[in-house]
């Protein structure tokens, strides 16, 4: 019994680390995900901000034009938050886990040492048991070893020390 609920602790920690592994490698790809937006983000506003100059110097730029580029910068801005969020939410659930993973190994560490004690206390309780029969059998022994008296009793009660 004790074996298989160490078995299935066993197999939760070797889930949880497969879990874990997996959630790193999403928070590792969104953070990828994150840098690789921010960058695009940079180059479009420089490009944007480019072309606006390029633009402003040749013919000024109509206000739809000027809004639409504040509505993609937006945008991309809410995105970049959103991400952000995910980023956020996905790193507690790896710590959430790293603490889980953390608290099987103290649970499994705990039963091994019970199990441990319990096998030294068995080891010893047997080991008394033996001893016990080994006195009594000595006892045995001993007292058929004593001359009895006419009335039955041993002859040593009999004996007075002076």
């Amino acid at each position: 019994m004790n074996e298989d609920q160490t078995e299935k602790l066993v197999l939760e920690i070797l889930t949880k680390n497969q879990e874990i592994h997996m959630l790193k490698m999403q928070v590792k790809g969104l953070e990828e995900d994150k840098q690789e937006l921010e960058n695009n983000l940079s180059l479009q506003i420089t490009q944007e901000m480019q072309t606006n100059k390029e633009e402003t110097s040749n013919a000024q730029l109509s206000d739809g034009h000027v809004q639409d580029l504040e509505t993609q910068i937006k945008q991309l801005q809410e995105e970049k938050a959103h991400m952000e969020e995910e980023l956020q939410v996905l790193n507690n659930h790896v710590l959430e886990s790293l603490q889980m993973e953390d608290k099987m190994k103290q649970l499994t560490l705990e039963l091994d040492t019970k199990n441990i004690e319990i096998f030294e206390l068995r080891r010893t309780l047997e080991s008394l048991n033996k001893s016990a029969v080994e006195n009594n059998n000595k006892m045995k022994f001993l007292l058929t070893l004593w001359p009895l008296t006419s009335s039955g009793r041993p002859l040593w009660n009999n004996v007075v020390v002076k």
